[in-house]
This record gives C-alpha cells, sequence and structure tokens, in this order.
C-alpha cells in the first residue's frame, strides 16, 4: 500500500507491499550525489515529447572508486510500470568488463522543505551492477500526486530537490573462527620449588610446559609485586609461544592458580578467564596468597621449605582468521532495523563459533561480556565484530542475542565519521543469512567508537535448531560497515528566464549560387549563450540550442535531417524561396541549466 502522505519527522520506518523498500526521515543531507530543480513543471512538460528522454540525469559523481549519475524520471519510467510515479534510478558511467560485477545498497532521497528533512527510500537487497546491467533504482519511488502536493513540502514553488547515495561492497572480508580446543588428557601442571627460603630472586619462571599447540610458564614473585610487595606472593599464568598467534587472532583461556596445601587440608586457589594474544601474554594474582599465610606452619603451603604451585586450565577458545573460500524472503521491521533475508555472504566479517554454549558459559564467568572478533578493514578503518552470547544487559539486550560494531582506531577530538551496519547471522539449514540492518547512520567519534543492536534476535529463537542458526553448538555471524566517504556532488537544474524574445531571422540571399555543401549563419547569443544555424545542401537543419535537446561539451547540436523537402523549397507556389533569397528563423522558447552547485548550499537547499 502506497502512502499517500509520507511518514513524519518522528514517525517508524515504512516497508512497501513487496518488502524490497523501507521509507523513513532523516535530516543528515544525501553523502553523494545532490539535484536541486528549480522548474519542476518545465521539466515535466519538456520530457514529454515522443521519442526524447524521458528522463534527467544529474552531473556526474564519484561513489566507490566508480563514477555515477542519478536519473530522475519526473513524469514516472512507464517502461518499468512507474506511470503516474515519481521514478528515481542510478547508473553507473564507467563501463565494466564482461566478467566483472560490483554490488551495490542504493539510497534514495527527497527533500521535505517544510519540515527540513529528507524522506529516504533505502533499497533493502544490494543491486548488482555489470556489463548488461548498468542501472539500478525504484520505478514508484513515491506517486506523483502525494508528490506534487504543496502540504508534503516536496514540492514548493515549483522547486524539488532530489539525492543519491551509492554504497559499493568492497569485497575485503575478514573471517574468524572460534573453537574449542579439545584434550583427551588433564590439562595440568605441577611446579614443585624446593629450598624455597633460600631463593634470592625476586621472579621465579617456571620450566615452558605444553598442552597440545600451546605452549605455557608459570612467573611467580615470592616476595609480592608492585604495591603488594611484601604483603602477598604473585602469581601468573604466561604464554610461551604468543608468536603462534596471528595479528588479531586470540586465545581464551579459563584456569585454576593453586599453592598446594602439603598437611592434607584445603589448597588456596584462584579461578581466572583471559584472552591471551600477541600483545596480552600474561595474567593472574598480585595478591595470590599473604607472605604470612605462606610462612604459618600450621596453614601447610610451605612444608620442609618446599612450596608446590599448579595450575589447571579447564577451557581453551581458540579465535583465528580462516581461509577466504569465496562466496557461495521475507523481511520483518523492528524498532529502527529492517530484518530481511539474503543469499549474499557477509562482504567485510565473519566469524564462525564452534562452541557457543561453551562462550556462553565462559563469558558468564568473565569480566568481560562479550567476544571481539579478529580486526577487519572498511573504509579505511579498522573494526571488530563484537558478539554478546547472553546479551548485553547494559543496553536493555538480557536474554537477546547483542551485535556491535567497534572502530579500533582512535579518532581525534572533532573528527567523526558517518557509517551504516548491517549484522547477518547464518542459517545452516536455508543456506542463506538473516540480515539486520540499521536503517540510521551511526556517527563514530572520539566519545563514541562501539554501535550496534542490544536486542538483534531473541536467544530463544536464535538457538531454536528449527531455525537453523545454531547446529551443533557452532553458528555463524558477520557484519558489513559501508562508509560514508563524504564526496558529495551537487548540481542545481534551473531555468533560464529572458525579458525579451529569444528569436533570431537569418536571411539568406543568392540562395541557388551558394557552392557550399554547408553554410553557417552568423553567430548570435541569448544572454550569455551564443549560437549558430547550419544549413546543408540538403537542407538539414541544425542549431545549437534547439529541438527540445540537451546540449553539453560533447553534443553541441541538434536538428533535423529531413527539415524540408528540396521539392517543396523550390516549388514557387510554396513561397520559401522568393527572389532567391531564403528567410530561416529560430525561437527557443524553454531553456534549462543542469549546473554544479557549490556544497555550502546543502543545509539552506530548500529556502
Amino acid at each position: 500500500m502506497e502512502e499517500k502522505h509520507p511518514p513524519s519527522k518522528r514517525s517508524k520506518p515504512i516497508l512497501d507491499d513487496v518488502n524490497e523498500t523501507v521509507r523513513f526521515v532523516r535530516e543528515q543531507p544525501p553523502e553523494h550525489c545532490l539535484m536541486k530543480v528549480e522548474c519542476l513543471s518545465v521539466l515535466q512538460n519538456a520530457l514529454t515529447h515522443p521519442g526524447k528522454a524521458d528522463h534527467l540525469d544529474s552531473t556526474e559523481f564519484n561513489a566507490g572508486g566508480y563514477t555515477w549519475v542519478l536519473s530522475v524520471y519526473p513524469n514516472g519510467n512507464k517502461e518499468e510500470d512507474g506511470d503516474g510515479y515519481l521514478s528515481l534510478y542510478v547508473k553507473m558511467v564507467d563501463k565494466l568488463s564482461p566478467s566483472s560485477s560490483i554490488y551495490v545498497a542504493l539510497r534514495f532521497l527527497v527533500y521535505d522543505q517544510l519540515r527540513d528533512n529528507y524522506l529516504t527510500v533505502l533499497d533493502i537487497q544490494d543491486k548488482r551492477f555489470h556489463a548488461l546491467k548498468s542501472r539500478w533504482g525504484i520505478s514508484k519511488f513515491l506517486p506523483l500526486e502525494s508528490f506534487r502536493d504543496a502540504a508534503n513540502g516536496f514540492v514548493l514553488t515549483d522547486c524539488c530537490v532530489f539525492g543519491a547515495e551509492v554504497f559499493v561492497r568492497d569485497g575485503q572480508i575478514k573471517k574468524s573462527i572460534l573453537s574449542i580446543l579439545e584434550s583427551k588428557s588433564d590439562r595440568s601442571y605441577t611446579w614443585r620449588i624446593d629450598n624455597f627460603s633460600d631463593l634470592n630472586n625476586n621472579k621465579l619462571t617456571s620450566p615452558v610446559f605444553s598442552f597440545g599447540e600451546w605452549s605455557w610458564k608459570l612467573r611467580l614473585f615470592p616476595r609480592g609485586e608492585g604495591e603488594e610487595k611484601g604483603k602477598n606472593l604473585s602469581l601468573y599464568l604466561e604464554l610461551d609461544n604468543p608468536d603462534k598467534l596471528s595479528h588479531g587472532s586470540k586465545l581464551f583461556t579459563e584456569y585454576w592458580l593453586c599453592i598446594k596445601n602439603q598437611n592434607q587440608g584445603a589448597d588456596h586457589k584462584k579461578n581466572a578467564s583471559r584472552w591471551f594474544s600477541a600483545v596480552s601474554v600474561g595474567w593472574g594474582y598480585r595478591a595470590m596468597l599473604s607472605i604470612s599465610d605462606l610462612h604459618n606452619t600450621l596453614k601447610g603451603f610451605l612444608v620442609d621449605d618446599t612450596l608446590v604451585v599448579e595450575v589447571r586450565i579447564e577451557v581453551l577458545l581458540l579465535l583465528n582468521d580462516m581461509e577466504d573460500t569465496g562466496d557461495r524472503s521475507g523481511t520483518l521491521l523492528f524498532e529502527q532495523t529492517v530484518r530481511f533475508v539474503r543469499e549474499q555472504p557477509p562482504e567485510h566479517c565473519i566469524m564462525k563459533i564452534d562452541c557457543f554454549s561453551v562462550l556462553q558459559d565462559a563469558v558468564s564467568q568473565s569480566r568481560k561480556d562479550h567476544l571481539d572478533s579478529t580486526e577487519f578493514k572498511a573504509g579505511g578503518y579498522t573494526w571488530v565484530l563484537s558478539v554478546y552470547p547472553n546479551g548485553n544487559e547494559e543496553e536493555d539486550g538480557e536474554d537477546h542475542l547483542s551485535l556491535y560494531v567497534k572502530m579500533v582506531d582512535k579518532l581525534s577530538p572533532g573528527i567523526s565519521v558517518n557509517v551504516a551496519l548491517r549484522f547477518l547471522i547464518y542459517d545452516q539449514i536455508r543456506d542463506n543469512y538473516l540480515t539486520v540492518l540499521d536503517i540510521r547512520d551511526k556517527r563514530f567519534h572520539a566519545l563514541k567508537a562501539t554501535w550496534g543492536i542490544s536486542k538483534c534476535l531473541p536467544l530463544e529463537s536464535f538457538k531454536d535448531a528449527v531455525n537453523g542458526f545454531v547446529l551443533n553448538d557452532c553458528c555463524v555471524l558477520g557484519a558489513e560497515v559501508l562508509f560514508r566517504d563524504g564526496q558529495i556532488r551537487t548540481s542545481a537544474l534551473s531555468i533560464i528566464e529572458s525579458k525579451s524574445e529569444r528569436s533570431y531571422t537569418w536571411r539568406i540571399e543568392n540562395f541557388s549560387d551558394f557552392s557550399k555543401n554547408e553554410l553557417n549563419s552568423p553567430v548570435f547569443s541569448f544572454g550569455e549563450w551564443s549560437c549558430v544555424l547550419q544549413i546543408t545542401k540538403l537542407l538539414i537543419v541544425f542549431i545549437s540550442l534547439a529541438a527540445s535537446n540537451w546540449f553539453s561539451s560533447g553534443s553541441v547540436d541538434w536538428g533535423f535531417e529531413s527539415f524540408l523537402s528540396i521539392s517543396d523549397l523550390h516549388n514557387t507556389s510554396k513561397g520559401f524561396l522568393v527572389n532567391d533569397t531564403l528567410v530561416v528563423e529560430v525561437r527557443i522558447d524553454v531553456m534549462l541549466l543542469l549546473n554544479e552547485m557549490e556544497s555550502s548550499v546543502i543545509k539552506t537547499i530548500g529556502s
């Protein structure tokens, strides 16, 4: 059902009947292209001539490394059932090779001059541009009746403003996998330290021990470390081969550190959980055991001057990069998000979790309630996908799967970037992706480096095997970061008024005597535009500004090859050639100029 009146400034997004577009209102102007038409009715009349162009192309703009134009059909694109509607399209100017294609997310905007905001129509399915398909758009953007209704604010005093945004999927995908490292044997190590009181070292390091491919060591400070020096014994677990972790890869470890009681009493132990990486190789406790308890013979920790230290690793999870194996419908509206199903995998980040329930248990016992993916690149910045497997309770996401994107780079104060976010969940049964799209751009800056969706999906639905998101405790999550590059190109279509009639008469005497194949008139001008008329012997007439045509630096003339037959010309009863004199006249009724605008007018474009 088409809305006669677009949503108000505070209304929720509206989905169309075929669930392919969503409409919402925003305040930000278009990012890539903005075109102001100051004479809509004149443009509509100019584009009604049979056999002529039925649309207006904007000046060229750049987005995602390609060149584009915005095509406006003010009377509707009848070839695609858009009669009676405003139709908007984006056309790629560059020519792709036959084997190349790019996926693009499109947004079209119309400015509401009364409320100072933009009706935005988002095509939720990416469009594939290739050699045989260089144009995509929306044939039924808005009924012309609604568009021209002054109460809606889109057309005032015959003026309107259109815009477009083109987000090109750059193909730089980063994949990671979270897997549980199984062990057939107990992962524990005992370190026996004899002659403990004779040790003069401030720091002791155990021999290296290994569980599978991962090597570890214990580091002990008998007299304590830092502010605990002289008060407590300090004990840490350290990863000995962090070079095995590639940049961004991490090893989650849940373990127990223990000072053994050698008199059959209770051991003194502390639980720890930590992500180990190439830059974070150790974790433990500065206040592991008080020095007074250590030397208290009744406690049983130091017996015959021997100390026994033990570590037991209970959980090992590896988050690592995956090889990129290449590429491989219904829609739901929820708050400020749109949910739909698509087949294309995520463009920028894929994270596979082989042990979702283990991850849930691990983060519930840890001070960190989420898992960050390995780093990935998008829009020239570095990001991570943050997964809250038990929900982000701080943002009311309890009992939901919460997904966020975090910028790793540190922006300086005063700098911000606007980003469109998509989160994806793989359906392993149907081989497609539930895509959750945040329709509002998010502004990242020095004080706000994380944005996402706290209620991406209820955990009950997410873990229900019927839905296919979690099978055999395995799930796959993804993210796309569509970066607004700020390269806006602005153009305006204006009518060139004239206080006098724009006509010129060319009198050609001794017409039968001229022997050239073509004859050019003197140059004549209307305002700042200069023109000439051209006649050939076959009486083909061209004019540099004539006959309902768009002129440009690459298309400077237009006319009629069969303007008047030679027989009619020389027929004296017709009266065209009298006393060997021919009189030619041109009259320009309408002149429209599509020109570049200063980008500074964007905010006041409706004034």
